[in-house]
């Protein structure tokens, strides 16, 4: 189901291909992102000054990060929806996410929300 969260009231529903990513996709990709924080956390000891902030910024940055990372348990390979205020058609690029996914109308700049229905 997709609603408009400015006006509820209008709703369309589209078809989806998700895929439920598995733990070693997820470890696998918040690995990969704490280690690129933490290399430029590393590379900012060389600045004088703001080293002080900066690096300790960075590990604690870097590990939030890298857990929303890994919470992500769904990815959509692609797909096609329509906007339920313009009814223009907006395609969904390969990402993860999880539920509600969140997307804005390209047409009408809508904040549209696709929810998950039984």
């Amino acid at each position: 189901m997709i609603r408009d969260r400015n006006d509820l009231d209008k709703v369309t529903t589209a078809t989806l291909m998700v895929r439920v990513l598995p733990v070693s996709a997820r470890v696998k990709h918040a690995a990969k992102v704490l280690g690129i924080v933490w290399g430029v956390a590393v590379a900012c000891v060389f600045i004088p000054v703001f080293h002080f902030v900066l690096v300790p910024l960075g590990i604690l940055v870097g590990g939030v990060f890298a857990f929303h990372s890994f919470a992500l348990r769904l990815g959509v390979n692609e797909g096609e929806v329509v906007c339920p205020r313009c009814s223009a058609r907006l395609r969904i690029e390969p990402r993860e996410f999880n539920w509600p996914l969140r997307l804005v109308c390209k047409s009408c700049h809508g904040d549209l929300t696709l929810q998950l229905t039984n």
